[in-house]
């Protein structure tokens, strides 16, 4: 049996590991969440509209294990939905997705409202001219990506008023130069940008779900990301992914020869970022979405 420590702790509770789904498909039923939660997944990212599937999943993981290694993360926009009185016992802590919520004050009105602990979920668009650089050369920042948005001192001042940790970070709507369809970038394209994003908040607790996957897990838990969390790598490739995050950050931390995950963190040498792999648009639902859809 393993003696390596993998849990984290998510705003005042430990969680076993330190990773999960990101909110979507899979979370959006019971058996996804169930499978996540076998394959070694703690960290649960849930919207609200799939609390019934949390509901229906808890008791289940319950009879098969137990809950009290496990973080379920209610993730909303920037207002309470009418029905949250019916799920809050379910959840341990509240995501606030910023991508077109502001102002500010709506934010942070939300937040006191919860009464729980809150992550903000930040958009890429605080890099502002910045992101030029870090996009695919035939796309470009739409317009229509800085509606409703807040600014960066904005940002900083809610993150900093409100105690919350940070989550990296939102999709981004780009353009494409020559044909003009809009899409929106997601996976390994959203990786640079937050790993760009998080240089802007050195001393707050940060999780990350942009382009996690196999080759860039253990470098994000080793970078120091708490949680991180995937979603576009799962639709590829399904639940059973996270036994593979997992052996491959065991297998790094017992080459370095340690056994707890802020141990890993101060032992890892720097990581220079991943090569952004070819993106491709693919429709899921009523959208294009701008990712690394090859090897599906």
């Amino acid at each position: 049996m393993s003696n390596l420590d993998l849990s984290i702790q998510v705003h005042d509770r430990r969680a076993g590991t330190p990773t999960g789904p990101a909110p979507g498909t899979i979370t959006g039923t019971p058996d996804g969440i169930f499978q996540c939660w076998q394959h070694g997944a703690r960290v649960f990212e849930i919207r609200a509209d799939h609390s019934a599937a949390a509901a229906a999943a808890i008791p289940r993981i319950q009879k098969a294990g137990s809950t009290d290694d496990c973080v379920f993360d209610l993730n909303i926009g920037a207002s309470i939905p009418p029905d949250f009185a019916t799920y809050r016992h379910l959840f341990h802590c509240a995501t606030i997705y910023c991508l077109h919520e502001g102002p500010a004050e709506r934010i942070e009105a939300t937040v006191r409202a919860l009464e729980m602990p809150v992550s903000l979920k930040l958009s890429p668009v605080l890099l502002g001219n910045e992101l030029e650089e870090l996009l695919p050369d035939d796309y470009e920042i739409a317009p229509e990506a800085f509606d409703n948005e807040i600014s960066l001192p904005e940002a900083r001042d809610l993150v900093n008023r409100l105690q919350a940790t940070v989550k990296l970070c939102n999709t981004l709507e780009v353009r494409n130069r020559e044909t003009g369809e809009i899409m929106y970038l997601s996976g390994a394209g959203l990786h640079p940008i937050a790993l760009r994003l998080a240089e802007h908040w050195p001393d707050r607790p940060t999780g990350l779900s942009a382009g996690v996957n196999a080759g860039t897990f253990a470098d994000c838990v080793a970078r120091g990301f708490v949680p991180v969390t995937a979603c576009t790598d799962l639709l590829k490739h399904g639940p059973a992914q996270f036994r593979v995050y997992l052996q491959n950050l065991e297998e790094q931390m017992q080459q370095l020869g340690v056994t707890h995950i802020p141990d890993f963190i101060r032992a890892c040498p720097p990581i220079p970022p991943p090569p952004v792999p070819p993106l491709t648009p693919r429709r899921i639902g009523r959208h294009l979405w701008l990712s690394d859809w090859a090897d599906v």
